[in-house]
């Protein structure tokens, strides 16, 4: 068949049928809305994590953390590099936006799951268990 004898219908029809096929979706983007819960010596945390994957290489956010003790919550930017073929995550603190009163910010290092559905690995401080974010 001729592309160019077909009525220029054809061409919108598969100009369409281009715009509908699914994209190929980047698996490893770190992009999106992280949970889980940890403890730090001896204080239980929720928290969730924000993450954008604005260059290659590299991951900024905010994570928001709940004390379960007392309720204190601390909310803290976060920039990080982020190894698409080793899957290594390294998050470091970016600033307090809002602290908590008696705790250090949060950085972590760790490995992004193929999956695409999990983030595990070690806080920076030692005192605290190990990392899970869904």
């Amino acid at each position: 068949m001729n592309l160019r004898s077909c009525p220029p219908t054809i061409y919108h029809l598969l100009f369409f049928a281009l715009l509908l096929l699914p994209k190929p979706a980047f698996a490893a983007d770190l992009t999106g809305l992280w949970e889980g819960s940890f403890s730090c010596s001896g204080d239980n945390f929720n928290w969730q994590v924000t993450l954008t994957h604005p260059a290659p290489n590299r991951i900024e956010g905010e994570a928001h953390f709940v004390r379960g003790s007392d309720g204190a919550q601390g909310r803290q930017r976060i920039r990080g590099q982020y190894n698409v073929n080793s899957s290594l995550v390294r998050v470091t603190p970016g600033g307090w936006i809002e602290r908590v009163p008696r705790r250090a910010q949060f950085g972590f290092t760790g490995n992004h799951n193929r999956a695409g559905t999990s983030i595990s690995g070690t806080f920076v401080d030692r005192s605290c268990s190990d990392l899970v974010l869904n």
